[in-house]
């Protein structure tokens, strides 16, 4: 089975980098270490499920075409 690798991203500046405390709850801040832009683990969390639907979907759209 193929594999899907989603990469988050800092909305603001791109950077891959965050700092965030060991085991996040829900209302845990999450920093971009290059732009300090803040947002909760829960915000984040919700906006990861999100891009992996969309991933999949297309995913699986490209899949289905070969038939």
């Amino acid at each position: 089975m193929p594999s899907i690798e989603l990469t988050l991203k800092c909305a603001k500046c791109g950077s891959q980098k965050f700092e965030q405390p060991d085991n996040p709850k829900p209302h845990d801040k999450i920093t971009c270490s290059r732009c300090g832009a803040i947002g909760r683990h829960s915000e984040v969390q919700k906006a990861s499920i999100e891009a992996m639907k969309k991933e999949i979907s297309r995913s699986l759209g490209k899949a289905f075409k070969k038939f």
